[in-house]
């Protein structure tokens, strides 16, 4: 619900800034050759954005990619019962970057060790910021978790909150 919020209120802040362009006439002038074209910059975040992030941080759970890791691999039945279906604040170090075998993106956050991860299905809405992330690059998401597929707990919807330093490759 606030996500339709946010992205009304982008639409009708450009909508607000086109009126208020002066146009010479209203026929579009033709350039010769077109502009290229950049990756679009992640936009600053509003305030009621801003806002938003400090309530969620206060309510939902926290939980580190490390600590997921362990609890699905100590006791799936248990894990899933504490975080299946569940929104969360998740957070840890990028092992890779990736995509899966339908195109979605996939952040896939350190697990117990490099070699372990947990995967994060990245909303296509932060196409801008993923271009920008690193390997090792320690994030912040919001997300809700899924259970576990092939020995990774995995988490679905995940928006990118905040976005870090590098870890040291060899921390958890």
């Amino acid at each position: 619900m606030r996500s339709s919020f946010i992205v009304l209120a982008v639409l009708c802040l450009s909508c607000e800034a086109e009126e208020k362009t002066p146009s010479a006439s209203s026929t579009p002038a033709v350039s010769a050759a077109p502009a290229p074209v950049e990756p679009a910059a992640p936009k600053e975040a509003s305030k009621a954005e801003k806002e938003g992030l400090k309530a969620d941080m206060k309510a939902l759970p926290q939980v580190s990619s490390v600590d997921l890791y362990k609890e699905y691999q100590a006791n799936e039945v248990t894990a899933d019962q504490k975080h299946n279906g569940k929104v969360v604040l998740l957070g840890g170090p990028i092992n890779s970057i990736d995509k899966s075998a339908f195109g979605s993106m996939i952040l896939r956050l350190r697990g117990d060790t490099q070699l372990e991860s947990v995967v994060a299905t990245i909303e296509e809405s932060e196409k801008a910021k993923v271009v920008a992330l690193e390997k090792d690059q320690v994030v912040l998401l919001r997300c809700t978790i899924t259970g576990m597929v092939l020995g990774s707990p995995t988490a679905k919807d995940c928006t990118i909150l905040n976005v870090g330093e590098k870890a040291p490759s060899g921390a958890p």
